[in-house]
């Protein structure tokens, strides 16, 4: 299917399985360049050697370490057009800044 998103630029969060790696997958293949963020690098590094994604290992639960990692990549992309949260959390967590 074809959306129309060839050479935007998004972060997928969780995307070392489930939800988040099947939608960096169809982002992939629709022509979108990516940085893919999850909590390990081992589970990313095929999908980062098929499609030539920036990998950011983040754990979501420490609001610095996510600031830190949507900096990362926004500087590896130029900028962000699509976001996707797909990472999950047990418990409470801050939403981190206010200034997106």
């Amino acid at each position: 299917m074809e959306l129309g998103l060839s050479g935007k630029r998004a972060l997928v969060t969780g995307a070392s399985a489930g939800l988040g790696a099947a939608i960096a997958e169809a982002l992939a293949q629709e022509g979108v360049r990516l940085a893919v963020m999850a909590r390990r690098e081992v589970p990313l590094q095929g999908f980062v050697a098929r499609h030539g994604a920036a990998a950011i290992m983040c754990d979501i639960a420490d609001p610095d370490a996510l600031d830190r990692g949507a900096d990362a990549a926004a500087a590896a992309l130029g900028g962000i057009d699509i976001l996707v949260n797909a990472a999950g959390a047990a418990g409470p967590i801050g939403l981190g800044g206010d200034d997106a």
